[in-house]
């Protein structure tokens, strides 16, 4: 249904404009080859597209409704038409550069008021991730620009070839990347009891990517019917839809409207909701910031110890967060042993996040133990390391240049060692006689912003091989080095895609929220609300069915990549120098 309202709304809105004028006046404003040598000019006529005021406008409302479209207001069908005013202001824009300058200020101050939360943790790392991405921003616009204007591309074509390879490019580099805010990501519902959508279902065939492309044919339709002839004559007098609509409304039925059909089928069934593994979640409430008001070291573990003991009901798992040892557990027998003990008395495995080190290596790891209070020999390890939080990139052993950014830094020197492997932990428990009785599942434990990184999940999930050893995701996280509200809800959002990408739910335990329970689907069973300690309940049936995303990870999106940097270049060489 929803499908079918955008269909109508773009095919109305079209033809309001074209009626009204205002599709002839933006097809009139775009900047063609008018001296008639395959370049594009830099006009500085007075035209609807040549003043500041427009480009400002236009990227400024292009941002407001991004953001709109992600927790806070979660409208997410605000993305599929959050593009349009950026690439009318950038494909019609007669002062070209002036309009990559505003563009680029407009994308560094976004991305300074969407990622304000890390501005305590790492001023110097939150600063250069802005501009960067200002860059990233930048180079979006211009690669629509080229494609539309110099390729005769459609929107509904090049949008998503040119948005989705800088968002998958903005993931990976620099230092890792960042995938916060892939507009696939705001087509997942997060609200406890409700499907996280049909349309995000793609992400388990192309990755959170595969969504960004749907949502971005949908911005380049909208495009089309405001930029492009509609109709065209088709000889004796007669009228039909122009090659260019035909093909973007094409795009659309199968990219869009299909993709919301057969993701359709994967809202409907809940998977463990009342049957499976029988799992509680113990979420903390303690700020990390030395800045923040927090509790007493002491007084904090002795609450996640009473949480622990006054757990009511019989569990199978328990899972404490990333942060439940603020002491590394290999160093502190006596920590050890209140675990072990914990574990043994509730008759259930319990598994945390605490610190490992040695004589000169330092982890942050995950500790298992069995419910007979032996501690798993595996322990895991973090791989996927946080770049200025829990190391700095690039500068090595520079002594000067670590001195300065520990001077900034909320505090001392807290470098962590990468983790060399994935561990798979197995655990026993009952599943009843209707789902065959004792079983085995296989568990990966992503931590913290490991799940955040596509890459490193499946790599957990699939294994370097391909085939699939983890079956159930179970994510420890400590948000608490964040303040506001829309960073944990934006976390949580993340963790639905990983469950859909990779066909396995997910167990979150998180300090400071959010903490919960996401079935294979994409579905929250179970919700912890933020900063307050609780428990969350359920159950959780491991998942044995495979995904394409799995199967084949990023090789659809490397080889569109190449294909649109192919266009690009050619494109920027075509015009003798580009823009």
């Amino acid at each position: 249904m929803l499908g079918l309202a955008f269909f109508f709304v773009y095919w109305y809105a079209g033809g309001m404009l074209k009626r009204s004028g205002v599709q002839t006046r933006l097809l009139d404003s775009g900047l063609n080859d008018r001296s008639g040598t395959g370049k594009w000019e830099d006009g500085g006529g007075g035209g609807m597209f040549s003043g500041i005021g427009i480009y400002v406008i236009g990227f400024v409302l292009t941002g407001v409704l991004i953001a709109g479209s992600f927790p806070g207001l979660s409208w997410m069908w605000l993305a599929h038409v959050a593009l349009v005013p950026g690439v009318l202001v950038a494909t019609r824009a007669e002062r070209v550069k002036k309009m990559y300058w505003v563009c680029f200020v407009v994308g560094v101050l976004w991305w300074a008021w969407r990622l304000g939360w890390l501005m305590a943790l790492t001023g110097g790392g939150y600063l250069l991730l802005c501009l960067v991405f200002g860059i990233y921003w930048v180079l979006s616009f211009w690669g629509i620009r080229v494609l539309m204007l110099r390729w005769k591309v459609p929107g509904s074509l090049a949008l998503p070839l040119v948005w989705t390879s800088f968002e998958y490019l903005r993931g990976s580099f620099p230092a890792g990347g960042l995938s916060w805010f892939a507009l696939g990501y705001s087509q997942a519902g997060i609200e406890e009891g409700e499907g996280a959508g049909s349309l995000v279902q793609l992400a388990s065939l192309f990755s959170v990517y595969g969504v960004s492309f749907a949502v971005c044919v949908s911005n380049g339709l909208f495009v089309d019917l405001m930029t492009k002839k509609l109709f065209v004559g088709r000889g004796k007098g007669k009228q039909g839809l122009s090659t260019t609509i035909m093909v973007s409304l094409g795009m659309w039925l199968i990219v869009v409207f299909g993709g919301s059909l057969w993701g359709w089928s994967f809202t409907v069934e809940r998977l463990g909701e009342k049957e499976g593994m029988r799992v509680g979640i113990v979420q903390t409430n303690r700020m990390s910031l030395p800045s923040a008001e927090r509790e007493d070291v002491g007084v904090y573990f002795k609450k996640v110890q009473e949480m622990v003991m006054g757990l009511d009901g019989e569990f199978d798992l328990v899972v404490l967060p990333e942060s439940a040892s603020v002491f590394a557990i290999n160093r502190e027998a006596v920590v050890a042993d209140i675990f072990s003990g914990l574990a043994k008395g509730g008759g259930f495995d319990l598994m945390l996040g605490g610190g490992y080190q040695s004589a000169d290596k330092r982890y942050n790891s995950v500790y298992l133990f069995g419910a007979d209070g032996v501690m798993n020999e595996k322990r895991y390890d973090k791989v996927a390391l946080v770049p200025f939080g829990e190391y700095v990139p690039w500068v090595g052993d520079w002594g000067w240049a670590m001195g300065m950014l520990n001077a900034i830094a909320p505090f001392e020197d807290y470098r962590l060692d990468r983790g060399e492997r994935t561990v798979v932990y197995e655990l026993d428990y009952d599943a009843g006689e209707k789902w065959g009785g004792k079983k085995r599942v296989k568990i990966v434990t992503p931590i913290c912003f490991e799940d955040v990184v596509g890459k490193r999940t499946r790599e957990m999930v699939y294994g370097e091989g391909g085939e699939k050893q983890g079956e159930l995701l179970v994510n420890l996280t400590n948000d608490g080095w964040y303040t506001g509200d829309r960073q944990r809800l934006e976390h949580f959002q993340i963790a639905v895609v990983r469950s859909i990408e990779n066909r396995v739910p997910t167990v979150r335990s998180v300090n400071t929220g959010v903490s919960g329970i996401i079935d294979a689907n994409g579905t929250v069973l179970k919700k912890a609300g933020q900063y307050e300690w609780t428990v969350v309940k359920g159950n959780v049936r491991e998942h044995l069915g495979r995904s394409l995303f799995g199967d084949v990870g990023y090789l659809p999106l490397n080889v569109m990549v190449v294909f649109t940097g192919l266009l690009l270049g050619l494109g920027f060489l075509k015009s003798e120098g580009g823009e």
